[in-house]
């Protein structure tokens, strides 16, 4: 069975003969056509790990595969019992040998022979590196794409109607696939498939099944002897005559191929139909378009394909920054056929992310008829990022999608899940910026912020914010309070050069921050402005020596920074740098719920906060508002564990409302917000210990008071007040 109990065993047979070792090679040759025997070695004794010893005795490396193409690595092993130990007893720790061996020498596959010291009998195993098994699409997503997608393409090529399909039973006699069974059965019959990125082939098995158990539903609507219409003749049709596949992965091609052939051996491959290279850069399949596409594509951040980056430029989604699934997307619609569908299953990063806008754009081209968006929940725990599925076709785009946002972290029946969430959206919400599925009201919303009297929160400031600084080396220049005390003991110059610094943890909503740790502040140029003629490094040897005794420690690693000043000591150059000492708002970039805070302490904050050069009262007051949260956790990019990040660009754009200084509405309104937001400061500047119950108290019906003049200055109905403060 394939991946069997989620191990690397893709085949296992297991044999009452004595090994012949002849006999053996000659079936192995029926799957690599010549076995290389020039590198051959045996081990045993102190080459195998001390949980392996009582069971295994030794293992014998007899050759590798030859002859295939892209040169896979595929190992031909012997793995001998201890005397006395059973196959039965030896299978569990020989395979969990064989899983490390895979591991821990990077090959692509093998096949292993587990023999017992008695020679009686053995098992004949084929494993896959484990590497092409680290992602694990679950069950229910995998049976979910596969039958969304079937309906989808039989909907867009023979108008059959998938809304009477309830919960996809193909089963049912009371619908339209009923009615067209013999249509359905020759669609499916003919259909050409591809799977872009096949890797251990989880998606092409979950499709095989699908259409097998679709084309064998139909026998009971197709009048005929049902001769040749079993679930294996289906199954064998499908990967003889329907499956395309490839991978850049000439190993996982092969393992695939292996494993195909070995787990079914009456099916007739063709083996044309299997063509390694790079789907991106070369026309694998010149002489076909295919009817439906469902593949997960790599994730690989741009540095890590840089080798084809340059031949990329002509891809309409392409970007400097762009994760490699941009491209597979693209690529994906330039194989189908005109009346072809397809389904991705990969990161929603693109939705929100800078370098999804060219792909953002690139798609609304397309016509995408629904996305299941996983939010902040990552089903594939090998991926570090939440899911996305896009089910899509060539055809003119619609004026509608269907989404379903997934926030519930224990959904194990996608299907049922989209049936009770998902809702229709109107595509003119839609924007090439930020792709952000959230229910029409609030998207209507958003649009009423944006469209009102406002001024841009760039205009309003003179584009005076900016990200905190960057040492590019934290573990040197940033030390905690209690080490800046020892440096400055020991050499009390060092307090010209320390100031305290503030991390985006450290600032909370209207508290005054307080300070845990403190920068080594010498900007680009201090050392050439202080020492005169002095050599650059005596000047701070002898200027500051506990300061400079601390960073000789980091030396090494401070001069290969991109960002530092003229000398391995100091900071990079800066404009704002004088910015710091003025009082100023401060918001951390990471956050459940946009915050602010003023500082009047000329402290520093790092590159997880932004500063505004402001001590406007009216701003702040705004920027805690439960609105501007709104508007913030609505417009900005998710993160997982319910976090949003506070970008330059985003807190750019947020809507500040103009104050007229002929409207004494919007003056009393600025004056009211002023005088909340001191008066929250002041509060929030009580020590928690220390505050009463009533203190408390005070807090939230001040909070409530700003909450309401700021609505009623944005003009919001009670309807949306009611949306703001519920979602």
């Amino acid at each position: 069975m394939w991946n069997k109990n989620n191990s690397c065993v893709i085949y296992r047979n297991s044999y009452q003969d004595t090994f012949n070792l002849n006999t053996y090679k000659k079936e192995i040759s029926i799957y690599i056509d010549k076995i290389n025997e020039t590198d051959t070695w045996i081990r045993s004794g102190k080459f195998i790990n001390d949980r392996f010893k009582d069971q295994i005795s030794s293992y014998q490396l007899i050759g590798k595969a030859a002859l295939i193409e892209g040169n896979p690595n595929i190992d031909i092993l012997l793995l001998k019992t201890q005397v006395g130990i059973s196959l039965d007893n030896a299978e569990r720790t020989a395979t969990d040998f064989i899983y490390d061996y895979l591991f821990d020498s990077s090959t692509d596959s093998a096949f292993v022979a587990l023999i017992p010291s008695s020679g009686d009998g053995y098992i004949s195993y084929f494993f896959g590196s484990p590497s092409f098994f680290k992602v694990k699409i679950p069950f229910d997503i995998l049976s979910f794409v596969c039958i969304e997608t079937i309906k989808n393409y039989l909907h867009l090529t023979h108008s059959i109607d998938i809304s009477s399909l309830p919960n996809s039973d193909f089963h049912s006699p009371n619908t339209d696939i009923a009615k067209k069974a013999e249509i359905v059965d020759s669609a499916l019959k003919n259909m050409k498939f591809c799977d872009m990125a096949s890797s251990s082939g989880e998606i092409i098995f979950a499709m095989c099944s699908t259409v097998a158990e679709i084309r064998y539903s139909m026998n009971k609507f197709i009048d005929n002897t049902n001769n040749g219409r079993t679930k294996d003749d289906f199954i064998n049709y499908f990967l003889s005559k329907s499956l395309h596949a490839t991978d850049y992965h000439a190993g996982a091609l092969a393992t695939l191929k292996i494993g195909l052939l070995l787990t079914y051996p009456n099916v007739e491959f063709n083996m044309n139909n299997f063509i390694w290279g790079n789907i991106l850069t070369e026309n694998l399949f010149p002489s076909v378009c295919f009817d439906v596409i469902v593949t997960n594509p790599p994730h690989m951040r741009q540095e890590l394909f840089s080798v084809i980056k340059d031949n990329l430029s002509s891809y309409n989604s392409y970007n400097a920054n762009s994760d490699l699934y941009c491209y597979y997307t693209e690529r994906a619609f330039s194989l189908l056929n005109n009346k072809g569908t397809l389904s991705l299953i990969m990161s929603n990063r693109w939705m929100q992310a800078d370098y999804g806008i060219p792909l953002r754009k690139f798609l609304a081209s397309k016509n995408i008829s629904s996305i299941v968006d996983y939010d902040q929940i990552r089903p594939l725990k090998e991926i570090s990022t939440p899911i996305s599925i896009i089910f899509a076709n060539n055809n003119l785009p619609s004026e509608t999608l269907d989404i379903t946002i997934v926030n519930d972290s224990d959904c194990k029946d996608i299907k049922q899940y989209v049936e009770d969430n998902s809702q229709t959206l109107n595509k003119m919400f839609l924007s090439n910026d930020k792709w952000n599925f959230v229910s029409n009201n609030i998207t209507l919303l958003i649009n009423k912020l944006n469209n009102s009297n406002v001024t841009r929160f760039s205009t309003y400031t003179n584009e005076s914010f900016y990200r905190g600084i960057l040492t590019g080396l934290n573990e040197a220049f940033i030390v905690d309070n209690k080490t800046a005390s020892t440096l400055i003991e020991s050499h009390p110059s060092a307090a010209k050069i320390l100031r305290p610094i503030l991390s985006g943890r450290d600032v909370k909503r209207y508290m005054k921050p307080e300070t845990k740790k403190q920068v080594i502040f010498m900007p680009r140029g201090y050392t050439d402005k202080m020492r005169r003629e002095t050599d650059p490094y005596e000047w701070l040897v002898n200027t500051y020596p506990s300061v400079a005794s601390h960073l000789a420690k980091y030396e090494t690693k401070a001069m290969k920074r991109r960002d530092k000043g003229d000398y391995w000591w100091e900071l990079r150059s800066c404009k704002y740098y004088n910015l710091f000492n003025n009082t100023k708002i401060i918001c951390p970039s990471i956050v459940k719920k946009l915050s602010a805070t003023l500082d009047d302490k000329k402290c520093i904050s790092n590159d997880k906060t932004i500063i505004i050069a402001s001590d406007d009262y009216y701003l702040l007051g705004l920027l805690n508002s439960s609105l501007m949260d709104f508007y913030f956790r609505n417009t900005s990019n998710k993160l997982l564990n319910n976090h949003f990040e506070l970008r330059l660009a985003l807190l750019a754009s947020f809507p500040i409302r103009n104050i007229s200084k002929t409207n004494s509405f919007s003056i009393k309104s600025q004056k009211g917000i002023e005088t909340y937001a001191k008066r929250l400061s002041k509060l929030h500047s009580i020590p928690y210990n220390e505050r009463t119950d009533s203190i408390a108290d005070e807090i939230q019906s001040t909070e409530r008071s700003l909450n309401h003049i700021v609505y009623k200055l944005y003009n919001l109905t009670p309807s949306e007040i009611f949306l703001v403060e519920n979602n």
